[in-house]
C-alpha cells in the first residue's frame, strides 16, 4: 500500500540471465568471503551459525563513511549498512570509532555482526547449497595441474 492506494508489485521471478553454472560459481567463490576472508570472525565463527552455509560480500567505501555485508543462504538474502551521519548537518561523514570499533569500521565488522545475529536468529534449519560447479572457494582444489 501507498499511502491511500495499492500498489501493484510485479513478478519477482524473471528469466534466467545468466547460467546456472556461473552463478554457482559466484556462490561459490563468496563462501569465501565468509569462511576465510573478512566476514571470518563476525559470520564463519558466530556460535548460532550452526553449520548454516552462508556466501556474502563485505564494503567499506572511501573515507570510511559507509560499511555493508550482503549476505545470503539458500533460503534468504539480507544487507546490512552501516552510514555516517553527522547530527546536526545530517552530512555524511566517517565512522571512524563508531560502533565500539577502535579505529574505522569495516564491512566484516559490525555489518556482518549485525547480518549473522538477525540470520542465524531467525532460520529455523541449516541449509546448504547445491552448487554444481567446479570452481571456486567451496570447491577443493584438484590434486592435479590443469590446463
Amino acid at each position: 500500500e501507498h499511502k491511500d492506494r495499492n500498489i501493484e508489485m510485479p513478478d519477482p521471478i524473471g528469466d534466467r540471465v545468466i547460467s546456472r553454472e556461473a552463478a554457482d560459481t559466484v556462490t561459490s567463490v563468496l563462501t569465501g568471503v565468509v569462511n576465510d576472508g573478512t566476514a571470518k570472525k563476525s559470520v564463519r565463527e558466530n556460535p548460532l551459525r550452526d553449520g548454516q552455509k552462508v556466501a556474502g560480500k563485505t564494503g567499506t567505501s572511501d573515507n570510511n563513511r559507509s560499511a555493508w555485508f550482503t549476505g545470503f543462504t539458500p533460503n534468504l538474502v539480507t544487507s546490512v549498512g552501516l552510514f555516517g551521519e553527522d547530527s546536526k548537518t545530517h552530512a555524511q561523514v566517517p565512522m571512524y570509532k563508531a560502533a565500539g570499533v577502535d579505529y574505522r569500521v569495516n564491512g566484516g565488522g559490525p555489518p556482518a555482526e549485525i547480518w549473522a545475529a538477525y540470520t542465524f536468529g531467525v532460520m529455523e534449519k541449516v541449509t546448504k547449497f547445491d552448487l554444481e560447479t567446479k570452481q571456486g572457494a567451496a570447491v577443493k582444489p584438484s590434486k592435479s595441474a590443469t590446463t
